[in-house]
């Protein structure tokens, strides 16, 4: 089980956007918009270390 299947069911990652859209768009196509400032902020202002590596 990956940990997108852990938090969202089928029909809902359907609805996760796969490509970049305005957020309009995501709303006008019943999408979800997934909100990731607080850890971008993490990311940025602790001393922990983070490898990112993108997906293929």
């Amino acid at each position: 089980m990956s940990a997108v299947s852990a938090v969202f069911s089928k029909e809902e990652f359907e609805k996760l956007p796969r490509s970049q859209e305005s957020f309009s768009a995501l709303r006008r196509n019943g999408k979800i918009y997934v909100d990731k400032t607080a850890f971008i902020y993490d990311l940025a202002f602790t001393e922990d270390k983070y490898f990112i590596k993108k997906a293929p």
